[in-house]
């Protein structure tokens, strides 16, 4: 496999994976939904809602809809593989990868 189509591959493995459970809400999602749904009633995070994990992960829920479905099996599979790991993950398949043989090189970065 070459390096270029390594992760639009891995993007569509994981999207597919995604896509199967899209009727299930993950405990990872529960938590930045109901926060998410909460500011959209209006309420502020931190004082009238509890929240533990950063502002933005629930902000990026209310921009999403605060919808299950499709909409977020597509968002967590881009956030899985977000652009902020590609220089890593690229440095594992080009660098490191590179010197070692067989499949396991391509994913040294995992």
């Amino acid at each position: 496999m070459h390096a270029r189509s390594f992760f639009p591959a891995l993007f569509l493995i994981l999207l597919a994976a995604r896509l199967c459970h899209i009727d299930i809400l993950w405990a990872e999602e529960d938590l930045p939904m109901a926060a998410a749904m909460q500011m959209k009633f209006g309420k502020t995070l931190y004082r009238d809602a509890w929240f533990d994990k950063p502002p933005l992960l629930s902000s990026l829920y209310l921009a999403w809809g605060v919808r299950a479905g499709w909409m977020l099996r597509v968002a967590g599979a881009l956030y899985a593989l977000g652009p902020a790991r590609w220089p890593i993950c690229w440095h594992g398949i080009c660098g490191v990868g590179a010197r070692v043989s067989g499949p396991p090189g391509s994913w040294v970065a995992f």
